[in-house]
């Protein structure tokens, strides 16, 4: 559970910094670890984590290098007073060397070999620049015994999805400001300008009537709306009638 904790903390925190709502989903969560334990107990409550961070899919990677490129550089303010001019042969030589294996050998063996100019160096960890940078629409963090990223990339079909969420929570709020009880069948009607809203909650409609108890769903208002709200960057007035 405590693997559960983190992974569900780390993606909240990775939510927060890309100022995503909880709401909006996404497309997928990846884990890369190598502890069996941890990949275990994520597994069996995969659903819980999924349905927590309203997340499509968790997928589970060895390699991190999947999620973006190394970056490996001499770390000059420690190597320049050791290396002195060779400096920059040695970061040419880095330049040119596969920095995914540079980082691996650093990782596991915390050190490199480089050879510049027929001369053999034995760099440590420590003596190097070494940075991961994610690809697109991917955030990354790491804790103690695994790497978490978060695919932010936000297609029609999840603003979409995020939108009508959005819409369905302030129907919920418009239904308990009516004195509506729980069990409260409602005729629903709405209006929007905006096409992508509007033909998000004609492809949502069944979920729409299914969370707030609408029999039926108008996409059109007669007389003045009682609540109008902003869900992204579309407008849509609201109104609900208790079914006798």
């Amino acid at each position: 559970m405590d693997r559960v904790v983190d992974l569900v903390s780390v993606t909240h925190n990775l939510r927060k910094a890309k100022q995503i709502r909880v709401r909006q989903p996404l497309a997928e969560l990846i884990v890369a670890t190598a502890d069996a334990k941890t990949r275990e107990a994520l597994k069996r409550f995969e659903q819980d984590i999924l349905e927590e961070l309203n997340i499509k899919q968790l997928t589970f990677i060895d390699d991190v290098s999947d999620l973006g490129t190394y970056s490996v550089k001499p770390n000059f303010k420690v190597l320049g007073p050791k290396l002195g001019p060779a400096i920059k042969e040695v970061a040419a030589a880095l330049a040119g060397m596969d920095h995914k294996e540079l980082a691996q050998q650093a990782a596991s063996q915390n050190s490199v070999s480089v050879t510049a100019n027929d001369q053999a160096y034995e760099l440590n960890a420590e003596e190097l620049d070494i940075r991961f940078e994610a690809g697109s629409h991917v955030e990354v963090q790491e804790t103690a015994d695994m790497i978490v990223a978060l695919n932010t990339e936000l297609t029609d079909e999840l603003t979409a999805e995020g939108m009508v969420r959005d819409v369905v929570r302030h129907i919920q709020v418009l239904r308990k400001d009516q004195g509506l009880e729980l069990e409260d069948r409602i005729v629903l009607s709405y209006a929007t300008e905006n096409s992508f809203l509007a033909e998000a909650m004609s492809s949502w409609k069944d979920y729409v009537t299914s969370e707030t108890l609408a029999i039926e769903l108008k996409q059109d208002i007669s007389g003045d709306p009682q609540k109008s709200v902003t869900t992204g960057d579309a407008e849509i007035a609201l109104h609900v009638e208790k079914i006798s």
